[in-house]
């Protein structure tokens, strides 16, 4: 993806072309947003820039180092933590001398790096190969090492105001109806919206709303009874598929707010809860204990 294909973050856009046309680029960059944003299209678009590239070829480019986390092999989820091992490979492949302009490495949920591989990486921030550059796409800034962030670029990309996330699925084929639904279900995340705009996407999308909505409507005892189908059970969702859920939850009490379906103080104890929720769940807490809570603190 170009930069002329972002949907959103002119300024992020602008500065990155300015670091390009000054050849001033630093040897690292934090890159930070929610889920869908644009992050990593917006990492590409820079990298395939930066080495004169069409943004197609960086999968399979000498120069250009992908990490994310690992999927476990039996039950083909992602891990929870990119591990120290993966990391020092990467750092090991940076150091090596890069076949064209420069070695790339490109960190997806960086924070979800293990400590002892966010210091291995530190070693490489402090004494950093010359041609080298880091990119680490981040959601939450806090699970990262204070060291590593000083000694990084932080760009950070917020939400894309749906109106415009409509017009640029218009521009690319989509009908104003799917793009409006699209980018409102979205609620300014641009992936999460050119994802939805699929037909079986948003379909799926509206149940996954109708079931929300049924949620929050319960009484609190029927609510329990739904989240221990999200744990348990045929139906039980992965590690990811709850994140995703919480994410459809807090975007379905955002709207209800702004229609005031919901007292102001209520709304605010349930996001306090789905947040906390949220938290320890990545933190290997007992997801069905963590989503109780929510169950509990909704009216």
């Amino acid at each position: 993806m170009a930069f002329e294909d972002l949907i959103g973050h002119e300024l992020q856009t602008a500065y990155f072309k300015r670091v390009l046309e000054q050849d001033t680029a630093a040897h690292a960059y934090v890159l930070l947003g929610p889920q869908g944003v644009g992050k990593m299209a917006l990492a590409q678009s820079f990298v395939a820039a930066l080495l004169e590239v069409e943004p197609k070829r960086l999968g399979v480019h000498p120069d250009v180092i992908f990490l994310a986390r690992p999927v476990d092999e039996k039950t083909n989820e992602k891990k929870r933590h990119i591990p120290l091992e993966l990391v020092r490979l990467a750092c090991d492949r940076l150091a090596l001398s890069a076949v064209g302009k420069r070695k790339i490495v490109i960190i997806e949920d960086a924070d979800c790096m293990t400590v002892q591989a966010q210091n291995a990486l530190l070693k490489t921030l402090e004494e950093p190969a010359g041609s080298a550059v880091l990119i680490l796409l981040a959601e939450d800034r806090a699970r990262l090492l204070r060291t590593i962030l000083s000694r990084s670029v932080p760009v950070t990309l917020s939400r894309v105001p749906t109106r415009q996330i409509v017009e640029q699925l218009v521009a690319r084929g989509y009908t104003e109806k799917v793009a409006e639904e699209a980018a409102r279900r979205s609620v300014g995340l641009p992936g999460i919206a050119l994802g939805l705009a699929d037909a079986d996407a948003l379909m799926q999308a509206r149940q996954q709303s109708a079931a929300i909505d049924k949620f929050i409507a319960a009484p609190r005892y029927e609510r329990i009874k739904l989240i221990t189908t999200l744990v348990k059970g045929d139906d039980a969702k992965s590690a990811d598929g709850r994140q995703a859920w919480l994410l459809d939850l807090c975007g379905a009490l955002h709207t209800k707010l702004h229609q005031d379906q919901v007292k102001h103080q209520a709304f605010a104890a349930g996001l306090s809860a789905l947040l906390d929720a949220r938290e320890a769940l990545r933190d290997n807490g007992n997801p069905a204990l963590a989503l109780e809570r929510i169950s509990l603190a909704l009216p």
